[in-house]
């Protein structure tokens, strides 16, 4: 008789438990903020290249060579301290065409390129050194891609504003509903958003980059970020 009895007194106690932790399960409010602050960006980065064709290897070589170098000598009159500076390899291609009478291929000539990663810590020299590169023979460039040395900062900044806004978001849902925001349950940020780099449209012949000298006028960038919270909801009896 117990052993009968007591299964069905557990089930009755958890229906009659239900109700009220369904209720108390219920007194949430799940909100999101969002953050975003713009600044005026205060560096760049620019990846230059050289790229050349030719039938012999060597000369190819030499040309490309010879244009690198002369370009970290224009960034060095142009105070563009070297650990700013990353040049790569050669990278050095074979070229063939394919005979499709005899089913063989032949050699054409070599491609021979080089790139050159540059950090510019003072905006006003992007214009002058886009120019300048162009008469030494740099033929591509990839950029520029403007950000702020203070990313770190603003990242925090974005996110502190972004919990802030879910706050007020949660605040404004709970007065319209007559309840009261409790504490605070449990917080997922999202990491702030960064400006996007350069796409393919970016990439450009320099040539048709700079015919000019000129300052670039870069506007802000905007870092963002989200923040979802949940709330106790306080109930006036």
């Amino acid at each position: 008789m117990t052993d009968r009895f007591f299964p069905i007194a557990l089930l009755a106690m958890t229906l009659l438990a239900s109700p009220a932790v369904a209720d108390e399960a219920a007194r949430e409010v799940a909100v999101s903020g969002k953050g975003e602050i713009s600044v005026v960006p205060d560096q760049a980065t620019l990846t230059l290249g050289v790229e050349m064709r030719a039938r012999e290897m060597e000369p190819a070589k030499q040309q490309v060579s010879q244009i690198v170098s002369e370009f970290l000598k224009l960034a060095t009159r142009l105070d563009i301290d070297k650990q700013h500076l990353n040049t790569s390899q050669l990278t050095i291609r074979p070229e063939y065409d394919w005979n499709t009478t005899n089913r063989q291929r032949r050699l054409t000539g070599f491609y021979v390129a080089r790139q050159i990663r540059v950090e510019v810590k003072d905006l006003e020299k992007i214009g002058p050194l886009m120019e300048r590169a162009t008469s030494l023979g740099v033929n591509q460039v990839n950029g520029p891609y403007f950000s702020s040395s203070r990313e770190a900062e603003l990242h925090r900044e974005a996110l502190r504003l972004a919990a802030e806004d879910a706050r007020r978001n949660a605040q404004v849902v709970a007065t319209a509903l007559g309840a009261s925001l409790g504490p605070v349950r449990s917080i997922r940020a999202d990491d702030a958003s960064l400006p996007p780099p350069p796409g393919p449209q970016a990439r450009m012949m320099m040539a048709e980059a700079a015919s000019a000298e000129q300052s670039y006028e870069v506007g802000e960038i905007d870092f963002s970020a989200r923040v979802n919270a949940v709330f106790d909801l306080i109930i006036k009896p």
